[in-house]
């Protein structure tokens, strides 16, 4: 009797159906599993979840350094693995363009630290594009042409050797933990192609690695957690070359002029007085030049400013040597006329008009 039961038992479980696989829910070219949730990630994947970065910086579009603002063209992709997606047609994979099929996904919500403006720009006549290729799971690549225009702490000490550093931070907001969820940079990179030509030629660029492992946010009464980050640090290096021929070689030559008018005799009084009036009005047109065009510092002068005032400084010094000069001049020739040789000039110069008034006289 057991082992009639026991056969009975394995006839039935032969005959039942095999248990059913999710069912798929298709939209066009994208299908998701019944059960497929867009607020959060496959849990089904090990953990941490990873969610992977490449960062094509393609243009440099604006460096506002009175605002302290930077506009960059930027190609973001990310990409993970999600096994409830599957392509419609294709079992190798497919590429998805229409917007409202890529927002049935889960994508992270990510913020962007000091975003002031931000256009998502269209890429084959497409805004965003989501490739998906089919392995033992799904790997899903979002990409998206951003311009961004973000805040960046500027200092002009240095100015015009000065170099910025601008960090692109972005944050996921949504997941609490980095221990189940983190994000990483897996490629920066200048330019499309080859060689990099931005827009603003006036810095030499450079992208580094983001220096932030974790940023911590307020949750108010659940305290404070700790978010994945990922971004960039774009390094500005300012080109000094054109200030130099603009500005330190022509106020260098206006103070070796000034010094020129020590070979001009003392006497020369016009030309040795017109010489470093002029050399020194110049000199102070240009460094109004140089505030009203050039970035500021807010506690001080930059170095190019500096330097303009030291050259003010230097031909102002040979101006009053000059004064000092005839000054010296004139107390010796005071100290070398005695009274009798003032009486005796007085003396002959009485002769002379005499002199003068009897040939008048005479002649008439």
């Amino acid at each position: 009797r057991g082992f009639n039961s026991m056969l009975i038992l394995v006839l039935i479980c032969h005959l039942l159906p095999a248990p059913l696989a999710s069912e798929k829910v298709c939209s066009k070219a994208l299908c998701l599993t019944e059960d497929y949730q867009d607020w959060h990630p496959d849990k089904s994947i090990k953990k941490p979840f990873l969610v992977e970065f490449d960062f094509l910086v393609s243009d440099v579009k604006k460096v506002d350094t009175a605002n302290h603002l930077v506009t960059l063209e930027l190609k973001m992709s990310m990409e993970w693995l999600d096994g409830r997606l599957s392509c419609w047609s294709q079992k190798s994979g497919c590429d998805i363009t229409d917007s409202n099929t890529i927002n049935l996904a889960w994508k992270p919500a990510l913020y962007i630290e000091n975003l002031m403006e931000m256009k998502i720009k269209k890429a084959f006549a497409n805004q965003e594009v989501m490739q998906l290729r089919m392995n033992e799971s799904t790997v899903v690549k979002y990409t998206s042409h951003l311009e961004l225009t973000w805040s960046c702490s500027m200092k002009f000490k240095q100015f015009p050797f000065d170099e910025q550093y601008c960090d692109l931070n972005i944050y996921e907001l949504h997941l609490r933990s980095r221990t189940n969820f983190n994000m990483t940079t897996r490629m920066l990179n200048l330019g499309r192609f080859s060689e990099f030509s931005p827009t603003v030629r006036d810095y030499k660029y450079a992208l580094l690695q983001q220096s932030k492992a974790g940023f911590n946010v307020e949750e108010g009464s659940r305290g404070r957690k700790t978010v994945a980050t990922v971004g960039f640090r774009l390094k500005l290096t300012r080109v000094s070359s054109k200030y130099f021929v603009m500005y330190y070689i022509p106020t260098g030559l206006f103070v070796i002029i000034s010094w020129t008018n020590f070979l001009i005799p003392p006497t020369a009084y016009p030309a040795r007085i017109g010489l470093l009036i002029t050399t020194l009005l110049v000199m102070v047109n240009i460094f109004n030049s140089v505030l009203m065009s050039t970035p500021g510092e807010a506690d001080g002068l930059t170095a190019l400013a500096v330097w303009i005032v030291s050259c003010i400084i230097f031909v102002f010094l040979s101006l009053l040597s000059y004064v000092f000069i005839l000054v010296k001049q004139k107390l010796t020739k005071t100290k070398e006329t005695s009274p009798l040789q003032k009486i005796n000039t007085t003396k002959e110069k009485s002769f002379k008009d005499s002199d003068v008034l009897f040939l008048i006289i005479n002649s008439q």
